[in-house]
């Protein structure tokens, strides 16, 4: 069990006005529990209470699996994008590990230690030292596990916020009409390749990826990682030739023209893509006219 402080980013809008603030509740339960859990536990109180004993509305979030297969609950927790089904408060309470792993090795200790003392006086008077290292060592994991700790929960910044923890994610699905990213065929197999389509249909367009981008936003031509990660199945799938050469042309223009490639899309994608293998695949095929299946 852990107590701890989920501070959430609250935003509205009235009259057009935008709302924004932090308020902050407290959860008391399993360290084994998902932040999606935490949220749906602090909505199903019948009085939802924050730490300053003022009475709030539930917490606005999107979920449509709980199983990280959707990627509606992408958001930024402790300051790094990531998924509320797929990221637990153990993930961020590391000292309370180590706090119980040192109660159960000073548990053991002072097993070993008693054993010792029934054989030997002289042995006695040393664990006797080493017993009150551990009784130090477990008040100050007492003190340890009573401190609350804090979690921040914020939406994600480069889409527009609709309310709460929901952010408007309408650009992802236009930016892959507009670089075509769709099929004009029946599909082409590719056994060659079959691994890597199979890890780009993996991508749930949560957005992650985008939200750590130093070069995207909304402001410029520049449709991401996501848009790349779905362009490459498809530019090995298609046949239909004139309509591969369009998306070979928006890639071109939406993509590989503004990527810097930092690659820090593939450090925080929860699902693991390699988009460093998939972006040099994509490249070969969209701009240097490669065929690789």
């Amino acid at each position: 069990m852990v107590v701890v402080n989920i501070k959430i980013k609250r935003t509205s809008f009235e009259n057009d006005k935008e709302n924004s603030y932090f308020q902050t509740f407290v959860y008391d339960g399993d360290i084994n529990s998902s932040i999606a859990f935490v949220i749906e536990d602090i909505n199903s109180r019948k009085d939802i209470i924050d730490v300053n004993g003022k009475k709030s509305s539930k917490i606005n979030w999107e979920c449509g699996c709980l199983q990280k297969k959707c990627g509606a609950c992408g958001m930024i927790i402790n300051g790094s994008p990531s998924l509320a089904c797929s990221s637990f408060l153990m993930d961020f309470l590391d000292n309370n590990n180590s706090n119980n792993d040192k109660v159960n090795k000073n548990n053991n200790i002072n097993n070993k230690n008693n054993n010792i003392n029934n054989k030997n006086n002289n042995i006695n008077n040393k664990n006797n030292n080493i017993n009150n290292i551990d009784n130090v060592n477990n008040k100050n994991n007492k003190k340890n596990n009573n401190i609350s700790k804090t979690i921040t929960l914020e939406p994600l910044s480069k889409f527009p916020t609709v309310n709460d923890l929901i952010v408007n994610k309408k650009m992802v699905f236009d930016s892959l009409n507009e670089m075509k990213l769709y099929l004009e065929s029946d599909a082409k197999l590719s056994k060659n390749q079959h691994e890597s389509e199979y890890q780009s249909s993996r991508c749930l367009m949560c957005g992650c990826c985008l939200e750590v981008c130093p070069n995207f936003n909304l402001e410029n031509d520049f449709n991401g990682a996501l848009s790349m990660v779905n362009a490459f199945k498809l530019l090995i799938q298609e046949k239909d030739e004139k309509h591969k050469e369009k998306m070979m042309d928006e890639y071109n223009k939406h993509y590989y023209a503004h990527c810097g490639k930092s690659l820090s899309c593939n450090d925080i994608c929860p699902m693991n893509i390699p988009i460093e293998e998939l972006l040099n695949k994509s490249n070969a095929i969209a701009v240097w006219k490669r065929k690789i299946d």
